[in-house]
């Protein structure tokens, strides 16, 4: 049996109208389209509260509490972005003695603002080789247009042949979209084209 449909508050302001004329209930109820029940809780509720609003249903208490989503969260944040719903499932159910189910695992990182998404792909770049971008840049800060006029760019571009590619999801919050550990690497396969080229 389903649930019983909520009263409209012109609904409930129509009950009130009629209880305040001496009206019947049957007659309430053939011009409202609602049972005698419901108007006389309405009207009920109304003698013993002074409003006609029903209680907040308060519903299913959550199976996990701020201080378990704590360590949902830490889980995924501080030791590994790239563990899948299973994984995350049975490492917090391990440190916590509890027994919930994934999708009790993904509501909790989302209301932690942690969600799936796939992970944003970025070069594989060494901290040596970031460096020393980082130390070009800064000492050309200052450059104008017609210094940059007299340097010839070049790149370089691999492209692998019958490569199948793969996504790797990774749980992030809005804000986390480039950070290090939210990102899946790229580096250069064989068998593969080579192409290069430069522009001034």
């Amino acid at each position: 049996m389903g649930a019983k449909k909520e009263l409209t508050p012109e609904q409930r302001g129509a009950i009130l109208y009629g209880f305040d004329r001496n009206e019947s209930y049957h007659a309430i109820t053939t011009h409202i389209g609602c049972s005698k029940t419901v108007v006389g809780e309405t009207i009920k509720r109304f003698l013993e509260t002074g409003t006609t609003q029903p209680a907040k249903r308060t519903g299913r208490p959550p199976l996990i509490h701020t201080p378990a989503r704590a360590i949902l969260k830490k889980i995924v944040t501080e030791e590994d972005r790239h563990l899948c719903a299973s994984k995350v499932t049975t490492l917090f159910n391990s440190r916590t003695h509890l027994n919930i189910s994934k999708s009790t695992v993904r509501r909790g990182l989302y209301k932690e603002n942690l969600k799936c998404h796939i992970a944003r792909a970025k070069p594989l770049v060494s901290d040596t080789n970031s460096t020393n971008r980082l130390s070009w840049c800064l000492a050309r800060n200052n450059w104008t247009t017609r210094q940059f006029r007299h340097i010839l760019w070049s790149d370089e571009c691999s492209v692998s042949l019958f490569q199948q590619g793969s996504c790797c999801h990774v749980w992030r919050e809005p804000n986390d979209e480039w950070k290090l550990t939210c990102l899946t690497s790229t580096v250069k396969h064989s068998p593969s084209r080579m192409y290069w080229g430069c522009f001034s």
